[in-house]
C-alpha cells in the first residue's frame, strides 16, 4: 500500500493519499528547469529566459533563431545546431504559423509536492525518472 503527505500547490494544504495501485511521480518543474539549464551549461551550452520566439531560419549547418527580449523591442539573433521547442502545444518553433501540424494528444492534471520517508528520498533524490 503507498501512503504519502501530498501538498497541492494551488491550495498548500496536506492532504493524506492511501491506495493499493501506484499513481506515479510527479516533479518538481522548477528543479527540472534548473536540472536541464545547468546540465546544458555544462556542455557548454547558453540558456536564455526572458526572451519571447519570433522567427527561425534554418539553413545546412544550423538554426538562427529571433528572439525578443520581454518588455523591450530589443531583438537578438542566435544561431544554433540545436534548438529546443519549449512553447508547449502550440510548437511556434518547430511549426510556422500557417504550416499544417499532426494531431497531437493533449492533457492536464495537478501538480503535488510529495514527502516520503527520508529512506526513500536518499534513494532517488539523484535521479530523475519518468514513468
Amino acid at each position: 500500500m503507498l501512503t504519502g503527505k501530498i501538498l497541492p500547490f494551488s491550495v498548500q494544504k496536506t492532504v493524506i493519499s492511501k491506495g493499493n495501485t501506484n499513481k506515479g511521480v510527479v516533479l518538481d518543474y522548477g528543479k527540472l528547469k534548473q536540472f536541464l539549464a545547468d546540465d546544458a551549461k555544462s556542455f557548454g551550452g547558453e540558456v536564455l529566459t526572458g526572451y519571447k520566439y519570433i522567427s527561425k531560419k534554418v539553413n545546412e549547418k544550423s538554426v538562427i533563431v529571433s528572439l525578443q527580449k520581454a518588455k523591450s523591442t530589443e531583438i537578438i539573433e542566435v544561431e544554433s545546431k540545436l534548438v529546443v521547442d519549449a512553447t508547449g502545444p502550440l510548437r511556434k518553433v518547430m511549426y510556422d504559423d500557417k504550416e499544417v501540424q499532426p494531431t497531437m494528444n493533449l492533457g492536464s492534471g495537478t501538480e503535488y509536492l510529495i514527502e516520503v520517508a527520508p529512506e526513500i528520498y536518499e534513494k532517488y533524490k539523484d535521479q530523475l525518472v519518468f514513468f
